[in-house]
């Protein structure tokens, strides 16, 4: 098969392996930027979303770096205008809940977030919580910045954070989805 007659999912694949292998060798880390192959995948922001794709793909592992199959994966954040709800309403809109297989890992397909409406100086994150039977629950918050070239000022990255909050770049293939991966640790 050659390049003009491959389908846009092989082209997909194809570029993904070629920007994981080129990424791991530049941006520690980024090696995991493989398109996780996993069962356990939600769809959180509806079809016709305002904002960019944004896949966040990850694996759900113990302190040792062994997978916990089965393991909850609980997401939210707020959409491209800030906002995490509409008026009169009192969960998060964009928000869904994941269960692991025995790999541990996972796909979440949404929009990338906009920093909170009316809250100056925020990054764009995600929240989340990861739990397990017989586990201490982990949550978290994923502070986003844009890839090199599309980032936020380095003030607003050292001002956000805390105990359980982490700064991720987060990275743009050519067809314009973003990239996040993340990996939540449960004791």
């Amino acid at each position: 098969m050659t390049p003009q007659t491959r389908s846009p999912a092989a082209m997909r694949m194809a570029l993904a392996s070629l920007v994981a292998l080129t990424l791991s060798r530049a941006v520690p880390g980024a090696a995991a930027l493989d398109e996780r192959k996993s069962t356990a995948s939600i769809r959180i922001a509806p079809r016709g979303e305002r904002g960019d794709m944004l896949v966040m793909t990850g694996r759900i592992a113990d302190y040792r770096g062994r997978p916990v199959p089965g393991a909850t994966l609980y997401v939210y954040h707020a959409d491209a205008m800030g906002e995490y709800s509409k008026p009169g309403e009192s969960a998060p809109r964009l928000s869904g809940t994941v269960r692991v297989g025995a790999d541990g890992t996972f796909r979440i397909e949404t929009v990338v977030p906009s920093h909170i409406k009316n809250v100056e100086g925020g990054l764009p994150h995600i929240h989340g919580t990861a739990l397990a039977s017989g586990r201490t629950t982990t949550g978290f918050v994923v502070n986003l910045t844009l890839a090199p070239g599309r980032h936020l000022d380095a003030a607003k990255r050292a001002a956000m954070g805390g105990r359980n909050s982490m700064n991720r770049t987060i990275y743009q293939d050519v067809w314009g989805t973003w990239h996040l991966v993340y990996d939540p640790m449960l004791p």
